[in-house]
């Protein structure tokens, strides 16, 4: 039998971003749901969020993005580095 679109689950993919200065967190952005509905390669998932930096002292940070795949129970990351003066 071959599944219809309607048997086969597409992942349930949610976000996580933080922030972290010296491998510790200092902003932890709660789990976002990401829609994936209409994306063809799922391979690369567009996401864009506002995340604010007040408060944050002078120093380098580490923006850790993660996406978790909550059905197939796997996550990728990304980190970049950044410096506030």
């Amino acid at each position: 039998m071959i599944p219809t679109s309607a048997t086969v689950a597409g992942p349930d993919l949610a976000v996580q971003v933080q922030v972290f200065r010296d491998n510790e967190p200092v902003i932890t952005d709660p789990l976002h749901k990401i829609s994936v509905e209409g994306i063809a390669d799922l391979s690369r998932v567009p996401y864009a969020a506002e995340l604010t930096l007040d408060g944050l002292r002078p120093g380098r940070y580490v923006l850790q993005v993660t996406v978790i795949d909550r059905i197939a129970k796997t996550s990728a990351s990304q980190r970049f580095a950044f410096q506030v003066d």
